[in-house]
Order: C-alpha cells, then sequence, then structure tokens
C-alpha cells in the first residue's frame, strides 16, 4: 500500500539517547506498546479480512522500527521538543495500520446460519372460462392476504471474494386465506380457503455488490397445508391437503453486525392449481403466493 514506501521516513527520527543497555530497553519497550496496539485494533475489527492489511503493514512497521532504534551509534536527542516529535512519528506510523486497513475487502457470506422472519403473503388464484359445474368459473385475480413468519437454518459456501452459494430449510405459518361464493339464481355456494403450515428447501446464489451487502437469486420447493371450507347451503364440506410450489425469486441481504445481518426478499410461489382442478374436475385454475419477508440471521 502506498504508505507503506514512507514508513523508513516517519521512523527516520526514531533513535533513542544514552547507553547501549538504555537503548535496547526502549528499543524492546516500543516494540512491545506496538504490538499490544496491533492487538487491540484486530480485536476491535469485525471482519477478519481486514486483520490480512494490519499483519502486512505491521511487518513492515517492526522491521523499520527495529532498524531505525537499533542503530550502533545513537545520536543525541537535543531537547524534549525533539523526543516527543520522535514519539508523535511512531504513533503516526501506529495508526497507519489502521489507514492501510481500509483498502481491505469484507468476507463473503459464508458458514452456518440460522434466522427468523416476518412475511406478507399474497395468494392469487386465477381461472378463465373454467366450467365447475353449477357456473363457469372467470376470475381475474381473486386475492387472499395475511401475514405470516417463521424460522430457517441453512450453510453458505463461499464460491470465491464475492461470490457464494447456499442451501437453506424453513418452517412457516401463514395467515392467509380466500373466500368466495358463486350464485346462478337457483343455486348457491361459497367457500374459504386457507393456507398453514409451510416447509420447503431452496438453494441461492449470491454476490457482493458492496463490503457488507450481498444481491442474490433463489430457487426451490415449498409444501403448504391448505384448509378448504364450502357450504352449498345445505351441506358444510371441509378438507386438508398439501401442495407443493416452485419457489423462485431474489434478495438483498446486508450485516449489521460481526455475527447478524438483515435481508429482505421478494419470492413467487408457483402451486399450479393447488389441487382446485381436480377437486372441482375443473381445469385452468392457477394458484400464486407473492411473498414479501424480511429477516434477521445470526452466523455461528
Amino acid at each position: 500500500m502506498a504508505f507503506i514506501a514512507g514508513t523508513g521516513a516517519v521512523i527516520e527520527a526514531g533513535k533513542f539517547p544514552g547507553p547501549p543497555f538504555f537503548q535496547a530497553r526502549a528499543r524492546a519497550l516500543v516494540l512491545r506498546c506496538a504490538s499490544i496496539v496491533r492487538h487491540e485494533i484486530c480485536a476491535m475489527l469485525p471482519v477478519k479480512a481486514s486483520c490480512q492489511g494490519i499483519e502486512q503493514n505491521w511487518l513492515t512497521l517492526q522491521v523499520c522500527l527495529s532498524r531505525r532504534l537499533s542503530g550502533s551509534q545513537p545520536k543525541r536527542l537535543d531537547n524534549a521538543n525533539q523526543f516527543r516529535g520522535t514519539m508523535k512519528n511512531i504513533s503516526i506510523a501506529l495508526l497507519a495500520i489502521v489507514a492501510g486497513t481500509s483498502c481491505a475487502h469484507a468476507e463473503t457470506f459464508s458458514g452456518p446460519f440460522i434466522g427468523a422472519q416476518i412475511s406478507r403473503d399474497a395468494y392469487e388464484v386465477k381461472a378463465e372460462g373454467t366450467d365447475i359445474g353449477i357456473a363457469a368459473l372467470d376470475l381475474d385475480g381473486l386475492s387472499g392476504n395475511g401475514i405470516g413468519g417463521g424460522l430457517y437454518v441453512g450453510y453458505d459456501y463461499a464460491l470465491s471474494n464475492s461470490l457464494f452459494f447456499g442451501v437453506e430449510a424453513n418452517a412457516n405459518y401463514s395467515g392467509a386465506s380466500i373466500s368466495a361464493s358463486l350464485d346462478d339464481g337457483t343455486n348457491s355456494v361459497s367457500g374459504k380457503i386457507r393456507a398453514r403450515e409451510s416447509f420447503g428447501l431452496s438453494g441461492r446464489l449470491g454476490a457482493m455488490i458492496a463490503d457488507n451487502t450481498a444481491l442474490y437469486a433463489r430457487g426451490g420447493w415449498q409444501s403448504t397445508k391448505f384448509k378448504a371450507s364450502a357450504f352449498d347451503g345445505v351441506d358444510s364440506y371441509g378438507t386438508k391437503t398439501m401442495q407443493d410450489a416452485l419457489v423462485y425469486g431474489a434478495g438483498l441481504e446486508t450485516r449489521i453486525g460481526a455475527q447478524t445481518s438483515i435481508r429482505v426478499e421478494y419470492l413467487i410461489e408457483d402451486y399450479g392449481s393447488a389441487g382446485l382442478n381436480k377437486d372441482l374436475g375443473a381445469n385452468g385454475i392457477r394458484v400464486d403466493n407473492n411473498k414479501l419477508s424480511l429477516g434477521i440471521s445470526w452466523r455461528y
């Protein structure tokens, strides 16, 4: 880095007066103090990669200190001001270690993690000219919204300094529901479908777009339990079923601490017909969930 070339000049005045014994003790004390400073700087930095810059710059500084403070013909300092100037120069060199770490890049996301999330589920049912016996369905966006939440656990693999691949499992609960009713003047039927527990597996591929922030794409599978109830004016019916969905979308994750990060995702869960085509003896029904979630992750 740029400041390394000038380190020798910064320490140029770093010679101590007095007999060799005093010089040796003073030199050892300065090196010890510098080592303590280096250790404390590393301890305060949240990202391991930043300490690499400290290690490299520390070696350069240590060599310069050793050379400048062990001269065979020490130059006597004229007064206290010159001595204070010497110590000031040494302090500047130590601060340069910290400055040199600013060029170090943060590590990509890697390792195991667990997290919790809250989501807004927006289910949508579409049907065009679908005959279900008592009527022909022609729906353009029959929707049902609800708040959900869940837990997730996963592992990220660093592919390079800026790329990573992760696998993840999740368990969620949704409060979303959809209600509808049909009446042809002679017969009527009303129904309600509620989404409940869901479980899924997915993978993500991401890239660091800043020191602590990554953009990623996600794809996977989700299985959700749906509870359906219907009333035809005389009898009530109810059923439960698990439906599988293809999941795809994107997200953004950023570090807010050494082990903590927050993320926001937008995912589409494509359930096909969610079993409605089979249950109603129809074709052309499709069910999707547009899911927006906010999560907090902890890495260990």
